[in-house]
């Protein structure tokens, strides 16, 4: 059974417009990032305030949105600042890396006392956080599992735990690779 490590990997495409990772969004994508603000580009209001409109509740901008001139005058702002290209960044538990895990939800007073400060807008999955609970006063299970790194030649997944992860990711380091 070999890890295989690479520099090639498949890219990913955006869930709503369907665009490669590394392309703009088509104009109008709900994933679109604002390049003035970072926030939802179809959801955020610097189109308003970069070319001074109001748009108050009664005003024409609140009613109907912007006009076609003031459309292009956005579209050529949003051009000369440059548009958001669509990276995916996958949502994945900041302690073991598990891609897409189970999300679930615990009392805010739960979490403030069992994760530190800096890390309380980061996502874990449940066993890393059952397993912090553990290792601050013995509550839980301890279920950590074995992390999925890789694919074998059979293309079974490659399961080994946060020590031998840790060797791993040096050598992928030491050659300036990422781990497939």
């Amino acid at each position: 059974m070999t890890l295989e490590i690479t520099t090639e990997y498949e890219r990913f495409r955006c869930c709503t417009c369907n665009c490669l990772e590394g392309e703009i969004h088509a104009l109008g994508c709900d994933e679109e990032k604002c390049p003035f603000c970072g926030g939802q580009l179809i959801d955020c209001f610097c189109a308003y305030h970069r070319l001074n409109i109001p748009c108050g509740l009664g005003t024409d901008a609140y009613k109907h949105g912007l006009t076609d001139a003031q459309d292009a005058q956005w579209r050529a702002l949003l051009e000369k600042k440059g548009r958001v290209p669509f990276i995916e960044y996958p949502d994945a538990c900041a302690r073991c890396g598990e891609e897409y895990p189970d999300l679930f939800t615990v009392p805010d007073d739960e979490w403030r006392h069992y994760i530190e400060i800096e890390k309380r807008g980061v996502t874990l999955c449940w066993v890393c956080y059952d397993e912090i609970r553990v290792l601050i006063d013995g509550k839980g299970k301890n279920l950590r599992k074995p992390l999925k790194v890789g694919y074998d030649d059979e293309h079974q997944p490659i399961e080994v735990d946060a020590a031998d992860l840790e060797k791993i990711a040096i050598a992928a380091r030491a050659k300036n690779t990422t781990i497939q």
